[in-house]
């Protein structure tokens, strides 16, 4: 079951401070560049779970980059590697924990505000275009997807 497929979004440093302006911007941009193929229902029920777990790549220049609610999936030597070095940035695997505002399922759009608000503090490289979030068994009760990113 792949989530959120059909979409059109590409991520930006820019936090959203509010839902409703990250929503009026995504409904206007899949509506102008979808047309006939817009799929995008922000109030789409697409978990029924409470939380979810998201592992994606992104370029960091130091630990400082990781939120409170992300973990690096690398090696604890990952920083004093210099071949994951490049130009000052390390290109890293990152695994986020989100957790439903209402405690019981994620709607599409906030899944992809948090998403998106996660992500504003890193750097993407070409790799901006969302495609959607693919899912993969882990060792615990908490869905797992892998965040699909294109340039």
């Amino acid at each position: 079951m792949e989530l959120l497929e059909g979409i059109s979004w590409s991520f930006s440093q820019e936090k959203y401070e509010d839902f409703q302006s990250f929503l009026k911007e995504i409904n206007e941009r899949n509506v102008e560049i979808m047309e006939d193929d817009n799929v995008w229902n922000a109030d789409e029920i697409v978990l029924q779970n409470a939380k979810i777990d998201i592992q994606y790549m992104a370029w960091l220049e130091s630990p400082k980059d990781i939120l409170a609610n992300e973990e690096l999936c690398e090696d604890d030597d990952f920083w004093e590697d210099e071949d994951n070095s490049d130009d000052g940035f390390f290109q890293a695997e990152l695994l986020m924990h989100l957790i439903a505002d209402n405690g019981a399922f994620f709607t599409a759009g906030e899944l992809l505000y948090k998403i998106h608000n996660q992500m504003a503090n890193k750097e993407l490289g070409d790799h901006v275009f969302f495609e959607g979030l693919q899912p993969y068994e882990s060792d615990d009760d908490v869905p797992s997807f892998y965040l699909l990113c294109g340039s």
